[in-house]
């Protein structure tokens, strides 16, 4: 079996084993996909982050994900290096999530139901496959929140990470304020050499949902589907 992308554990993490909805709006979803797949590169070292800004070698090796394969080539093609935060408003999008969403079903952790809303309207409900996994992966993140030193479990740690930017990081851990919750992700991410160098994706995340919130509270937006990252 193959070791799922951080992208199809991202929406395993984010979707309850009751409801089958997501912990989080579509518009944190598509920039949480968008930033997980940033960071699958930055763990794989096929691309680098440096002074917030991102490059990839000619050549880099392939994947074998043809949605990471796709960013990866637009990254090397690029002709000159750009900010995470430009990445990844480009790449987010309703129909990337609605892709990465197929994958983590193809995947098996995800069971995908569609039903109709009074019996019209199409709606769509993904249920963890395994509940125990989602829990496994949840434990995994929790050991690398309580974790004092350098923890050597990255993946872990930019889930975490990638978690809270989202908004999921109270649902995942209620048990903890949400101050606890963001000095203790934070300190996980600084004493990890792969927290660091996605720092800067956590960031766009981060301001990308904060200003699409902004904007719904004012009023100001379309009230369409992705919002901006």
């Amino acid at each position: 079996m193959h070791q799922p992308t951080i992208t199809q554990e991202l929406l395993l993490l984010c979707h309850g084993p009751l409801a089958g909805r997501p912990l989080v709006d579509g518009t944190r979803m598509a920039c949480g996909v968008a930033g997980a797949m940033v960071t699958e590169l930055a763990l794989g070292g096929r691309i680098s982050i440096e002074d917030d800004r991102i490059t990839a070698p000619q050549g880099a090796a392939a994947t074998g994900d043809p949605s990471l394969d796709a960013l990866l080539g637009r990254i090397a093609t690029e002709k000159r290096p750009r900010p995470v935060k430009w990445w990844v408003q480009k790449t987010q999008s309703g129909g990337l999530r609605n892709e990465a969403l197929r994958s983590a079903v193809g995947a098996g952790l995800l069971r995908h139901e569609q039903w109709r809303l009074l019996g019209i309207f199409p709606a769509n409900d993904y249920y963890p496959t395994d509940p125990q996994q989602r829990e496994d992966l949840r434990q995994r993140m929790a050991a690398a929140l309580g974790w004092q030193g350098g923890h050597g479990d990255h993946r872990a740690v930019a889930l975490l990470a990638l978690c809270d930017a989202v908004g999921a990081g109270s649902k995942l851990f209620p048990d903890l304020t949400g101050r606890e919750r963001r000095k203790l992700v934070k300190q996980a991410a600084q004493n990890d050499q792969i927290g660091r160098a996605v720092a800067s994706v956590i960031r766009s995340i981060q301001a990308g949902t904060s200003g699409a919130a902004a904007a719904a509270a004012g009023g100001g937006g379309d009230g369409g589907g992705g919002g901006g990252c």
